[in-house]
């Protein structure tokens, strides 16, 4: 897939499109060195004629209900590192939903009108990564209405820093023990 194509992708997400939906991209070069700019400025001016809402703004949708199964998304592009979150919920009282990419949680915000009470967000996912969807999320949602949890192996300073900045509620490290799952959960939620 060439730069442009998952630039493309995550847009047609964020607007709340399939990111594997065929689309005709008008001719944007997928070459960044020949002409790059002319090809994004074609490429958002589509995504906005064809959409009315600002392309990075999400729905501004209610703050869930506290109810008896609180519903925890899940995102990482590995899927073993999806079961083991699955697993360590078990028989907690919450609900788990699984995504495998970033553009997947957006599309489903967008679409299905519905936001979680907490997303567990991997770091180094292709097309976007977990920063990257925390500070697009974060446009439309603070940290009290949708906190944000980055999971990750890369746990060097810079990258606490990093999802701190981009406005991340907490940062576990990879591999993690589910009681310390648990735990950075249940903070996040009794503070949100």
């Amino acid at each position: 897939m060439t730069w442009s194509s998952k630039l493309f992708n995550v847009f047609r997400a964020i607007i709340g499109q399939s990111p594997n939906q065929e689309t005709e991209q008008n001719n944007i070069s997928d070459h960044p060195s020949e002409s790059s700019s002319i090809g994004l400025n074609q490429l958002v001016s589509t995504l906005q004629h064809e959409h009315t809402q600002p392309i990075f703004e999400l729905p501004k949708l209610p703050k869930p209900e506290q109810s008896d199964s609180l519903l925890i998304w899940a995102v990482d592009d590995e899927p073993v590192n999806l079961m083991v979150i699955e697993t360590a919920m078990l028989n907690t009282g919450f609900q788990v939903r699984v995504f495998e990419s970033a553009t997947d949680v957006l599309f489903a915000i967008r679409n299905e009108n519905v936001i979680p009470h907490l997303i567990l967000a991997d770091v180094m996912m292709p097309t976007m990564s977990g920063f990257e969807l925390t500070e697009i999320i974060r446009i439309s949602y603070a940290p009290n209405d949708l906190p944000i949890v980055i999971v990750s192996a890369k746990h060097r300073q810079e990258d606490i820093d990093q999802s701190k900045r981009v406005g991340a509620n907490d940062f576990l490290k990879k591999p993690f023990a589910r009681a310390d799952l648990l735990t950075r959960v249940k903070s996040q939620l009794h503070s949100a």
